[in-house]
């Protein structure tokens, strides 16, 4: 069975997860040698002085259309 968050909103085709990768520390290759996980913060958030670093919310998480390849992306909160 296919729930709604499964289903594409442009052409209902079926929806599969994905995982989001944001590169780091330049590489050779350019691509970066680790991969991190994107996270989000509040709007209002501000970066910490010692690390320079948002406070998370959440983490985003991605799913692409196996019909038209749309990804569609969400934030899931992190657990408290």
């Amino acid at each position: 069975m296919t729930t709604k968050k499964n289903v594409c909103n442009d052409c209902g085709g079926e929806l599969r997860a994905i995982k989001i990768n944001d590169s780091t520390h330049k590489w050779i290759d350019m691509q970066g040698a680790q991969h991190v996980e994107p996270t989000y913060s509040a709007v209002d958030a501000t970066a910490s002085w010692f690390a320079q670093r948002m406070p998370p919310e959440g983490v985003i998480k991605g799913r692409i259309c196996t019909e038209c390849g749309q990804i569609t992306l969400y934030g899931e909160p992190k657990a408290n």
